[in-house]
């Protein structure tokens, strides 16, 4: 696993919860309330779904990769950190908010709520990779690993006619 890939990874799983981070700051300083906050925390999942994996698909696609690499797996690996890095904040994020006092509805069910976040996360992988086999850069053309050398092969020089047996 290339170390680029894991940095594009984590770019990308922050860069994809900037949206979601947006919603909250503007939820918490009152600018949307209600059904507008829901509706824009809808919104904001797909939103941060297609940028952080689409963005850790082309930054993956960017890269050096190796001739048996496949555009797909590079997508994956890069993809996979992005998702990891995102579950992880969005479900810090859910823990911390069902500790606390509006805790009521999103303490009643636990295992829906993270199953929900492991489906985003699984989007995200799919998006990087389908970003990545789409956006990749083209392998190189491929070193000869032996030195081809032009060497003509010995061929018998023409025997001269005999121009008396020819007349006969």
């Amino acid at each position: 696993m290339s170390w680029e890939r894991v940095r594009a990874g984590l770019v990308s799983g922050i860069a994809g919860f900037a949206p979601l981070l947006l919603v909250i700051i503007l939820a918490q300083m009152g600018v949307v309330t209600g059904d507008g906050a829901v509706t824009l925390v809808l919104v904001s999942f797909p939103v941060s779904n297609l940028l952080g994996g689409g963005l850790a698909g082309y930054l993956a696609g960017q890269g050096k990769r190796r001739r048996r690499e496949y555009k797909v797996v590079v997508g994956a690996i890069s993809g996979l950190v992005a998702a990891l890095l995102f579950g992880i904040i969005l479900e810090t994020l859910y823990l911390i908010r069902s500790a606390g006092a509006q805790g009521d509805t999103l303490a009643v069910h636990p295992l829906r709520v993270t199953g929900a976040i492991m489906l985003l996360c699984a989007m995200m992988v799919a998006v990087a990779m389908v970003t990545t086999q789409l956006t990749a850069k083209p392998l190189p053309p491929p070193r000869r690993t032996r030195k081809i050398t032009t060497q003509m092969p010995a061929v018998p020089p023409n025997a001269p006619h005999d121009t008396r047996a020819s007349a006969r």
